[in-house]
């Protein structure tokens, strides 16, 4: 066999390796510390499992993403508003209370809230620029990335 021939055969497996793993891991499993009540990641990628094309598929996340995020909003309106709900209640020791425990848990809530963020977007941009080097799947990937990603904070904001 020549060398060109075998490093031929090297590049196919190894693109045949990488669209298989892409494949076996792009629903990945659900997360085992879901509550009942939770969003499942999966459960919503079935939602456009009989999408006829990649330009389908796209659509379809695309619409679901944008849903997700109006409503990740309501839920971080709704928690902040829990969070000020604590200022009128007289300090206690034993339980969440008090003007200054309102204070430093929504000042924590919106740091971690603005870090998330900033992590999302940095990690799920890096799935179109490093992983499919901007390749036909990078936009679908990018954005599942976006899915999976606010179905847990999701979760997280409304344990």
């Amino acid at each position: 066999m020549t060398r060109d021939r075998a490093a031929t055969r090297s590049s196919v497996a190894v693109v045949a390796t990488t669209i298989f793993m892409s494949v076996a891991t792009a629903a990945p499993d659900d997360d085992p510390f879901l509550i009942p009540g939770q969003l499942s990641a999966r459960a919503i990628y079935k939602q456009c499992e009989k999408s006829r094309s990649n330009a389908e598929k796209a659509n379809c996340l695309d619409r679901i993403e944008q849903r997700l995020r109006i409503d990740l909003k309501g839920k971080i309106a709704k928690k902040l508003i829990e969070i000020d709900a604590i200022a009128d209640v007289p300090p206690t020791p034993s339980e969440l209370s008090g003007k200054d425990t309102a204070a430093r848990w929504r000042r924590d809530f919106l740091a971690a809230q603005t870090a998330w963020e900033a992590y999302n977007a940095r990690q799920c941009q890096n799935v179109v620029d490093y992983d499919y080097y901007g390749g036909n799947s990078g936009g679908i990937s990018a954005t599942a990335c976006n899915i999976r990603h606010v179905v847990a904070r999701i979760n997280e904001i409304t344990e």
